[in-house]
């Protein structure tokens, strides 16, 4: 299940904050994998494979630093809840960390799905911006093997049978990553070159394979960028080297947020690339992008908090409302022409922005949207129609907008 808006959250300590960030994530389907609650550095383990269910399971751990009123967010390719311990994490800076107090109430603002997270945080007056997960990918062939565990050597045939246009290049570089299951060399990502490619077949020969490589292994140019970042900066989860060697170090190789040329966010679209660091053949590039869930703009004439429109549709005047609709009796809208879109609900004596929700049906001159309104809709209230909206927060002096609906 994902999230349609931003969720919003008012914490009185840190641990009050990790609770409310269990649970909004556990609500958009992450699996609690790991409860360090009652710890004197409380900490949660959270696990996905994804929307799609067939990635590659992402363990994020989200846990308190006291020392620097911090929330660490930590990357890893595999976690032993066991042992409660951690394999092949990713690098940990000052990009992975979240402001928070321990001393005074804050806000917390959380938006996401099983692929991508983002949270946000406001601390006397200071808002801080850090989000996790899963690119998605651009250009990216990948494929999963799902048939046989390779021997460790020379010149293996790997068995990918029921995939029928990989797309794979013979004389080319790819990553091939192991599934993560604590054994040993299971965590581990290494460079293959291509050295037969049958169509038909179900097989791609690799000039070599080391241990770990099993059922449910990813290759693929640019195979699960699992990445931990603030506003402009992520780091990717065990990444590779030039040499192909793998280390956590090595994701001081930043990917940057490509901005958008103007303040529009209507022209937002594509504009947000990064250029992923992962994939370290300068033959190729492969992108992942975020705008899915946020994008950077500017800052000019907004405020904190402040909600974007993003593509207009229409706008009118409520006439009367119930609890999950609004109705406007001189509309001529075909049915169903808005699901999916938001819209937006402003109050009639001043206009300003008031609520947010997501259009599940409509009728003529009705919609019901997804969930409740806070106050039904009254008339002389007026309210727009977008193809989405989003958050606009400004963190240190860049303009973030986490989509809202």
């Amino acid at each position: 299940m994902s999230f349609e808006r931003v969720v919003k959250h008012n914490a009185y300590t840190t641990n009050n904050m990790l609770i409310k960030v269990k649970d909004t994530l556990v609500s958009m389907g992450w699996t609690l994998y790991d409860d360090h609650s009652g710890d004197a550095l409380p900490y949660y383990v959270f696990k996905s494979n994804g929307e799609s269910g067939t990635e590659m399971d992402m363990y994020i751990r989200l846990r308190w630093v006291n020392t620097t009123n911090k929330l660490d967010i930590h990357s890893f390719r595999y976690w032993d809840a066991g042992t409660h311990t951690g394999t092949t994490y990713g690098y940990n800076s000052a990009y992975c960390q979240l402001n928070v107090d321990d001393n005074t109430t804050f806000d917390v603002w959380v938006y996401g799905n099983k692929d991508f997270v983002c949270l946000v945080t406001k601390v006397t007056g200071v808002y801080d911006f850090k989000a996790f997960g899963l690119l998605k990918k651009v250009n990216s062939k990948e494929i999963t093997i799902i048939i046989n565990d390779p021997i460790p050597g020379t010149d293996v045939n790997l068995d990918v049978s029921g995939v029928e246009n990989y797309g794979f290049e013979v004389n080319e570089t790819y990553q091939l990553v192991n599934k993560a299951d604590g054994s040993s060399g299971s965590t581990g990502r290494s460079l293959v070159t291509i050295v037969q490619v049958t169509p038909g077949s179900g097989i791609i020969r690799v000039d070599n394979i080391s241990t770990g490589t099993k059922i449910g292994s990813v290759l693929g140019a640019n195979p699960q960028p699992v990445v931990v970042g603030n506003e402009v900066t992520f780091v990717p989860l065990n990444s590779l080297d030039a040499s192909g060697v793998t280390s956590s170090a090595v994701a001081l190789t930043r990917q940057l947020l490509g901005e958008l040329v103007s303040g529009d966010p209507d022209q937002r679209g594509g504009k947000s690339a990064l250029l992923s660091h992962l994939y370290l053949n300068t033959t190729k590039a492969h992108f992942g992008y975020v705008d899915s869930a946020f994008f950077i703009t500017a800052t000019t004439g907004l405020l904190c908090e402040d909600i974007i429109i993003v593509s207009s549709v229409t706008s009118g005047t409520v006439m009367t409302g119930t609890a999950s609709t609004l109705q406007n009796n001189v509309a001529v809208w075909s049915v169903n022409e808005h699901v999916g879109r938001a819209v937006i609900l402003k109050r009639s004596e001043d206009n300003t922005l008031r609520q947010v929700r997501k259009i599940i049906s409509n009728t003529a001159g009705t919609l019901t949207v997804d969930a409740n309104w806070n106050g039904n809709p009254a008339n002389g209230n007026s309210f727009d129609i977008s193809l989405e909206v989003c958050r606009f927060f400004e963190i240190n002096g860049t303009g973030v907008a986490i989509k809202e609906v």
